[in-house]
């Protein structure tokens, strides 16, 4: 095991690039991406008129009731019996026609004379109007539609009867009404004889454009009854499957063996990668921007991304447990999966607000990937805040066992709740998934050691490691406390200060605290040569030169981080060490040597007399910082009057500002205000047997 940790952490490494950010993120989407699609589509067999043996059978996402294919081929022969023939209107056709009857009564010789003539021409005219306006129709195809459309322009189209147009059979009904004179009566058939030589149909049935529109039509034809919707009971056990039935039951087999096809399956893969890089990239985003040191340190961005993987992993497993319980899809296996893991894990490492935020991108990823509803969005976001909370109070190992208990509490009064919201009889298989959310609460106390497995992975330290280096009896500290007493209840005020400080800003204060109590174990090299070490009256700086003062005083940071690798100790508490002068100089020292050596200040001097840093590049470091400052600064005081140590406060938070100590920090204008006010809250309290009160009045 030493060796597979050694080996993966060698893989990580400390330092870290663009590429290897975008390898491990590209990794990760990969994976879930893959574990979360399913790999195969379980088959489903019934018979129609007889009941369903399996569990209840909800739909796993939205589909459409199929119509059979009979069905279909019954309503497109209506359509076709009912279509309505399309004819064409050609303008032309009636000049035409007056056109040949006006030639043929004024050539013909044969004819009456002409008055005669002129009102035969008339007659004949007026026929052909009435005909042609309502229309002329030439021979279609049967059709039982008591309607036509005729096209009257590319653009224009009317419905009319066809009753209302005539043939060349039936336009004699128009012409035997007119009321001809007596004298026109012996010359009717004449007229007759001229109109059926000359009418021709005005209106052309079109076969292609009839076809076209009937094609519309059925192409218009739904071919669905219905649809389903995700989470809907499609059948339940001992229910008779009806015809009916059998066509949800078809339809939703059909659309599962649609989904799992060779480029519906790639297309899903590629799209659930895109959903995970997004969801993923919204908590990057959230690093980046409020995390700068996580998102760029490759250990714990593959931390938090491992415990997220972890939990993926676990629901793309859930998806096959019901296969394992008589094919039980009724059941939400999905309720069985620790997910409070997630915050819990990364509440144990880093802030509550990256927790939350991780939190946040688990509920999406499953109930939009896995789940496909707001259930479980619903009750893992409320479920992981609480236990995010409970968290924040950890002062005790205990606390964390408190934890699994408000996570029980807030997943079982969710589900209760969202199912009385949705489900009236408060849904089905309601004692099972609540067996599941208690089992999946005791699976959330593998937790615990799985801390432990994560901190000697990626070397990074966790709250549970802390509460480790809180025992004063600790190696160390318990030197430092020999060597140098002094400066062990100097840190131990330091660590009071700075924690009170860390609650008020909504820092950590368990990691500040812990930085605070090992912050100065460089000092035991030489304690003497510090002012809490001093026996009275004696300063040992006395017989030294500055420039060798300044040497022994600087040097208990390095040795310091010497010891603190020496006996292991975390990372995070090293940077207290390394942080908590930043880069300042040490004044005393450095004014003395440019006055003996009659120098003017420069560069180089100055960096001879300077911490070599780094500066705070946390709220907790600049707690510290300015904790220890203060801390020491009291002690010179002979009044300790409320107005002296704010006075006192206030002068050294300004000089580390001034001086740019703080600028690496986060600290807010919000957050020094309320450590000023915290400060001397706390220098108040240790020093309140010194004040002096005003006399009583008799």
């Amino acid at each position: 095991m030493n060796r597979v940790i050694q080996f993966i952490s060698n893989i990580l490494g400390v330092r870290s690039g663009k590429k290897r950010t975008i390898g491990l993120v590209a990794f990760f989407v990969v994976v879930s991406s893959l574990v979360l699609t399913p790999i195969f589509v379980e088959d489903i067999q019934y018979e129609i008129n007889k009941p369903w043996n399996g569990n209840d059978l909800i739909a796993d996402f939205d589909f459409a009731i199929k119509k059979p294919e009979d069905s279909l081929k019954a309503e497109q022969e209506i359509i076709k019996q009912r279509a309505i023939p399309v004819f064409i209107l050609n303008h032309n056709t009636e000049t035409n026609v007056k056109n040949e009857i006006t030639s043929f009564f004024n050539k013909d010789g044969s004819l009456p004379e002409n008055n005669k003539r002129k009102k035969l021409l008339s007659l004949s005219l007026t026929t052909i109007d009435s005909l042609y306006s309502a229309g002329i129709i030439n021979p279609q195809p049967g059709f039982s539609n008591d309607l036509i459309l005729i096209r009257t322009s590319p653009f224009q189209e009317k419905k009319t009867k066809k009753n209302d147009c005539y043939t060349l059979n039936n336009w004699t009904s128009v012409w035997k009404k007119k009321n001809f004179s007596p004298t026109l009566l012996s010359d009717t058939s004449l007229i007759y004889n001229v109109l059926s030589k000359f009418i021709t149909p005005n209106l052309i049935f079109s076969d292609s454009l009839t076809q076209a529109e009937i094609t519309n039509q059925i192409n218009q034809l739904p071919g669905y009854y219905g649809k389903i919707a995700a989470k809907t009971y499609i059948v339940r056990n001992g229910e008779i499957i009806t015809p009916e039935k059998s066509l949800i039951l078809n339809s939703y087999i059909e659309g599962r063996k649609v989904s799992s096809r060779g480029n519906q399956s790639l297309l899903k893969l590629f799209g659930r990668m895109i959903v995970v890089l997004l969801l993923i990239g919204i908590l990057l985003v959230y690093l980046r921007f409020n995390r700068i040191r996580i998102f760029y340190d490759i250990r714990k961005l593959s931390l938090i991304l491992f415990t997220i993987g972890i939990v993926l992993i676990l629901m793309g497993l859930s998806r096959y447990a019901g296969l394992l319980f008589d094919k039980s899809e009724g059941v939400q296996f999905l309720f069985l999966v620790p997910t409070a893991i997630v915050p819990i894990i990364i509440s144990s490492f880093f802030d509550s607000r990256t927790s939350s935020m991780s939190n946040f991108v688990v509920a999406l990823m499953v109930s939009i990937l896995v789940q496909q509803s707001a259930e479980f969005a619903f009750i893992q976001s409320v479920s992981g805040t609480i236990a995010i909370y409970s968290l924040k109070l950890l002062q005790k190992r205990e606390v964390f066992f408190y934890t699994l208990f408000y996570t029980l509490i807030a997943y079982i009064s969710t589900y209760l709740l969202y199912q009385l919201c949705f489900y009236p009889s408060l849904g089905h298989h309601i004692w099972i998934h609540l067996l599941l959310l208690l089992l999946n609460v005791s699976f959330t106390v593998f937790a615990y050691p799985l801390i432990y497995l994560m901190e000697k992975i990626f070397k990074v330290s966790s709250a549970l490691s802390y509460f480790e280096l809180l025992d004063t009896g600790h190696p160390l500290l318990q030197k430092l406390t020999l060597a140098a007493p002094g400066t062990f209840q100097h840190s131990l005020q330091v660590a009071n200060i700075a924690k009170a400080g860390a609650i008020d800003i909504e820092a950590n204060a368990l990691l500040t605290y812990v930085g605070a109590l090992f912050h100065d174990i460089g000092k035991m090299k030489s304690p003497k040569y510090f002012i809490e070490n001093y026996r009275e009256n004696e300063n040992p700086h006395e017989m030294l030169k500055p420039e060798e003062s300044a040497a022994i005083i600087l040097e208990h940071v390095s040795h310091g981080i010497d010891l603190a690798r020496k006996h292991k100790l975390p990372k995070e508490i090293i940077d207290f060490i390394e942080t908590h002068h930043g880069t300042t100089k040490i004044e005393v020292f450095y004014h003395q040597y440019l006055e003996d050596n009659k120098l003017t200040s420069d560069k180089q001097t100055e960096l001879a007399f300077s911490y070599k840093g780094p500066k705070p590049f946390s709220k907790e470091t600049a707690l510290v910082m300015l904790a220890d400052s203060v801390e020491a600064a009291s002690r010179t005081l002979k009044d300790y009057s409320i107005s002296s140590l704010d006075g006192l406060i206030n002068v050294i938070i300004d000089a580390k500002i001034q001086k740019g100590q703080l600028n690496n920090s986060n600290l807010t204008f919000r957050d020094i205000s309320i450590i000023r006010k915290t400060f001397l809250n706390q220098l108040v309290s240790i020093y309140h047997n010194r004040l002096a009160y005003p006399p009583e009045k008799q």
